[in-house]
């Protein structure tokens, strides 16, 4: 979406003015995004009117997608004035019992969430909890954005795990008692599964139930919820375990859909949060 150069800018503009000051910046930004790009906006405003009833209000969630996705940017250049107490100021966990719950059975966690909020927050949230946390990450066409991208996340302890090696990585990890997050409301590498989402097909990841499956780590769903400009929720949902049928293209099918509908409701809660900015359906 923005090369290098405006990366750069960007990050010097969050670390330099207020906080206040640099998401009213990037709120300002986020608008010109909008009234300039044609692509971006009829992506959004075209994913928007299969989520809303409403055909006739989509426009103001739309622009709430650029702006969100400015100000998640802000967070996100800013990583490095995260601590455990500014995090504990920040962030409400929810339901983190049924983290802990999962991790007494000693086969990791698949934590699941959606490009929603600040979902970058979550693995944050946790690796300065002290929760091993491992994120699987598909890489920039720039290494130097990407590397940008993994220093930070590694910097507040997660793990990086590359999609090219995501499989065995990930096993290794979930038998170590770790916790995995995946996104699971997009396809980076178009070997996911067909499957309706908003009742419309696309293509969607097959990996976190493949993993779960494979592994018997549950699936527990995560999504960090902007609730004020600087004040999150990260909920968690415990993820029903699958009555397997020992036909497994079956059992993915089936548990993938289990999460899809807990995506679904959350994307339904707050649209202006989905920070998807391509063209979803088939």
């Amino acid at each position: 979406m923005f090369n290098y150069t405006y990366y750069k800018l960007g990050i010097y503009i969050a670390n330099r003015f207020s906080l206040k000051g640099a998401y009213a910046f990037a709120r300002f930004i986020s608008d010109l995004h909008f009234i300039y790009s044609h692509a971006d906006r009829v992506a959004v405003l075209n994913n928007l009117r299969v989520i809303l009833p409403d055909k006739k209000k989509i426009r103001r969630p739309a622009l709430e997608v650029f702006r969100n996705f400015g100000i998640y940017l802000v967070d996100f250049f800013r990583t490095q004035r995260l601590n455990k107490e500014t995090v504990a100021k920040k962030v409400k966990i929810i339901n983190l019992e049924c983290i802990d719950e999962a991790l007494k059975k000693g086969k990791g966690i698949i934590i699941v969430s959606a490009h929603m909020g600040n979902w970058e927050l979550a693995s944050f949230a946790m690796a300065l909890a002290g929760y091993p946390v491992s994120v699987v990450a598909f890489p920039h066409r720039d290494k130097r954005i990407n590397d940008y991208f993994n220093y930070q996340r590694e910097s507040r302890g997660v793990e990086v795990i590359p999609v090219g090696k995501a499989a065995r990585k990930c096993i290794e990890n979930l038998k170590a008692n770790k916790l995995i997050a995946l996104v699971g409301d997009r396809e980076f590498t178009q070997s996911g599964i067909i499957i309706d989402f908003f009742g419309k097909e696309s293509l969607i990841p097959k990996g976190p139930a493949t993993l779960s499956i494979l592994t018997g780590a549950p699936i527990i769903m995560g999504f960090v919820i902007r609730e004020k400009e600087d004040n999150f929720s990260l909920i968690f949902e415990k993820l029903a375990e699958p009555k397997l049928t020992g036909d497994r293209e079956k059992d993915i099918f089936n548990l993938t859909r289990k999460f899809l509908n807990v995506i679904e409701n959350y994307i339904r809660q707050y649209p202006g949060q989905w920070l998807m900015f391509r063209k979803f359906w088939l």
